[in-house]
């Protein structure tokens, strides 16, 4: 076909458009969409067909697996229910006989009952044997004696501490202010014990004095003197010298 020939058929097709009326250009292209949806609701409607067509024999198959699992279930149950019936019942029934065995059964004979009797008196015959428990100890009274009041302030002793220790301190130290102090280094020093002996640094008596210093201080005393301890450390209090004590 040549190109004229073409040109020819197109410009004789537009003269044909162009003589169509505006009313028959409107139904064809309404007629071209009513074709169109009727198409896509044909074709909605295989696809549809084909889903419902692979998932009902789905659904069937396990319908029919869960109408088997109830029934085994339910065949189980009955089955249970059955053997436990019957063991209870011929457990019922072994009780029943036993206990008319035991009540109507005359098996005990005379000499059984004389050994029971035997075995009965030979266990209260152990018992009396047993000797008995001591009786406990009466309780002590309490005394209504009150304990002695102690001043606020004053250094009280240990449990256990006392002697000649702590009475040369209180006999000494009576009227002193430092009774609480010579109390508190005593027990700390030598825990109220006269012939305490510090084996490293030779610290001896009731409040652990120096041999050196004891000797220049109380030249001819008695170490070892719990009253002459006593008076040595209330000479050092008095003269203001309670830093020589590190143990307070």
């Amino acid at each position: 076909m040549s190109v004229t020939a073409f040109i020819a058929i197109v410009s004789k097709a537009h003269a044909h458009i162009l003589r169509l009326s505006r009313a028959r250009l409107h139904d064809l292209v309404v007629s071209d969409w009513t074709a169109r949806a009727v198409l896509r609701y044909w074709r909605l409607q295989l696809a549809l067909q084909r889903s419902l067509r692979v998932v009902k024999p789905v659904t069937a198959r396990h319908g029919t697996i869960l109408l088997g699992h109830s029934f085994v279930l339910l065949l189980g149950f009955v089955l249970v229910a059955s053997a436990l019936t019957t063991q209870s019942a011929s457990r019922r029934q072994a009780a029943q006989a036993s206990s008319q065995d035991i009540l109507w059964n005359p098996s005990t004979t005379a000499a059984d009952a004389v050994d029971l009797r035997e075995i009965f008196k030979a266990k209260q015959q152990e018992v009396r044997s047993t000797p008995a428990s001591p009786p406990l100890p009466p309780p002590v009274p309490a005394t209504s004696k009150l304990a002695p009041v102690r001043p606020t302030g004053i250094f009280v002793p240990p449990p256990g501490s006392g002697g000649d220790g702590l009475a040369a301190i209180q006999t000494v130290f009576a009227n002193s202010p430092g009774l609480s102090w010579a109390l508190r280094v005593a027990n700390c020093e030598s825990h109220y014990n006269p012939l305490a002996v510090n084996r490293y640094s030779g610290a001896s008596g009731l409040f652990q004095f120096m041999p050196a210093t004891w000797n220049a201080n109380f030249p001819g005393q008695n170490i070892w003197d719990p009253y002459a301890q006593a008076r040595g450390a209330l000479a050092f209090y008095n003269a203001g010298r309670q830093s020589a004590w590190t143990c307070k």
